[in-house]
């Protein structure tokens, strides 16, 4: 596994999490 590779599976990561979150704390303040 190259350092390129292991970095930008780190970044999708973080970002995938942080739209999670986003998404969560979004319906939880305004439900639909």
């Amino acid at each position: 596994m190259n350092p390129d590779y292991d970095f930008s599976a780190k970044v999708a990561l973080v970002v995938g999490a942080s739209i999670g979150i986003g998404l969560v704390l979004c319906s939880s303040m305004r439900p639909i």
